[in-house]
């Protein structure tokens, strides 16, 4: 479900279909039925992805810090030591 209010909060940067651009993707996790898209934000962009974060009606975007599942957790523990 998108409603294009992502895409319309950050002129475009995230698509209509609340994908970020391919050229950040730096990964993507299948778990069960879900599907992740992991992406890499510019400094600069922050503030805008949280606005579409914060418009957001289907859930769909989120920071990995708030992410609970348990893949999530693990990464967060693998980065935590580099």
């Amino acid at each position: 479900m998108s409603d294009g209010m992502s895409e319309g909060v950050t002129d475009g940067f995230i698509d209509v279909n609340d994908c970020p651009p391919w050229d950040i993707w730096i990964g993507y996790i299948a778990v069960n039925r879900n599907r992740y898209v992991l992406s890499w934000i510019p400094n600069q962009l922050i503030g805008l992805v949280e606005e579409a974060i914060f418009v957001n009606c289907s859930g769909s975007l989120y920071w990995l810090e708030d992410c609970d599942e348990i893949w999530a957790n693990e990464l967060r523990l693998l980065l935590s030591k580099h």
